[in-house]
């Protein structure tokens, strides 16, 4: 652990002021290298009070993404922040291939070049995004055919994360965006990494981006019809990512620690966008028509078809044009 985040611990630990010569004694430094880090982090955002009394005293935590304010609720996790990326899932499956045995997690501010589920680009230039990636080691641990309720697991997790923040319940589109008042406001992007020496999976990799807020007056007319932003133009005032994305560490981990019993199963489909509504989707290409009527066990979507039958239906072919949504006023 580096010594600024020795210092954030420490200070975050304590209500009462610490000297900068017990800093200094306790990580074995100088008072001067003390002070140096102390400086960075009020730049960094960290209000710090100090006085020869009391010593260093913090008062708030910065409220910009910071690895040291990420909580270790996952064995082995390795947290990297980057402002500005290519791609989150693409920058952490390179990180797995060298280091096969962590956990990692990379947080940005910006991606140039996100991706979305089909292959499609993922807006990613919102003057306030979040967008993270979870690569999850899984080895033998889940079966092949229960790798796809992953996205599931982790789109009720966001979704109840977000909700500590709202009013309102948050939505989710099959099968992997988030709505937010009518508006998709976040999506998740699911992959797998294989280890060729066993043949089996090494790490699921969780992407998700997140429109925190802003505005779209300069996107195109298709993207102003349907996406939305969690909080409006602005981030309210108490606000920290970090805490955020700790919220949903620690609710992906209590259902990944229980995933046989599928507990976020329940949430998922509560939260289900267009529960009994009649809708048109794509299916291998052919346009059909039919009503979303849940999940099944394996979290395929139950739509009933014209003929009143219900079918049980999965597959990267299968999907739903946003806009139908909004124009139906499906809440």
């Amino acid at each position: 652990m580096s010594l600024r985040s020795q210092i954030i611990q420490r200070l975050t630990e304590s209500s009462q002021g610490i000297s900068g010569q017990k800093l200094a004694d306790e990580f074995n430094v100088s008072r001067n290298a003390i002070w140096k880090t102390i400086q960075q982090l009020k730049e960094d955002g960290y209000q710090i009070e100090s006085d020869r009394v009391n010593g260093y005293r913090l008062e708030e935590v910065s409220k910009q993404i910071d690895p040291a304010l990420i909580k270790p609720v996952l064995p082995d996790l390795v947290t990297e922040y980057q402002p500005v990326v290519t791609s989150t899932n693409d920058l952490a499956k390179e990180y797995i291939i060298a280091h096969p045995r962590d956990n990692y997690l990379l947080m940005a501010d910006k991606q140039t070049a996100g991706r979305g589920r089909r292959g499609k680009s993922f807006q990613s230039d919102l003057s306030r995004g979040l967008y993270f990636t979870l690569a999850y080691k899984i080895g033998t641990h889940l079966p092949v055919e229960q790798l796809p309720l992953v996205t599931l697991l982790a789109a009720t997790s966001m979704a109840q994360s977000l909700e500590e923040y709202l009013p309102e319940e948050v939505k989710i589109k099959w099968v992997n965006d988030l709505f937010y008042q009518q508006r998709k406001v976040a999506g998740i992007l699911t992959e797998v990494t294989m280890d060729l020496e066993s043949a089996s999976t090494s790490h699921i990799v969780i992407g998700i981006g997140l429109n925190l807020a802003g505005a779209f007056q300069e996107q195109d007319e298709a993207v102003q019809q349907v996406a939305g932003t969690i909080f409006g133009e602005q981030l309210p005032e108490d606000f920290n990512p970090n805490d955020l994305i700790n919220l949903f560490l620690a609710q992906f981990n209590y259902y990944f620690s229980h995933f046989n019993e599928k507990r976020f199963m329940t949430e998922y489909e509560k939260r289900l966008l267009g529960l009994n509504y009649q809708l048109d989707y794509s299916l291998d290409g052919r346009q059909e028509t039919g009503i979303i009527r849940g999940i099944d066990q394996d979290g395929h979507l139950l739509m009933e078809n014209k003929y009143g039958v219900i079918e049980s239906l999965y597959g990267t072919d299968l999907s739903f044009t946003s806009a139908q949504f909004i124009k139906k006023g499906i809440k």
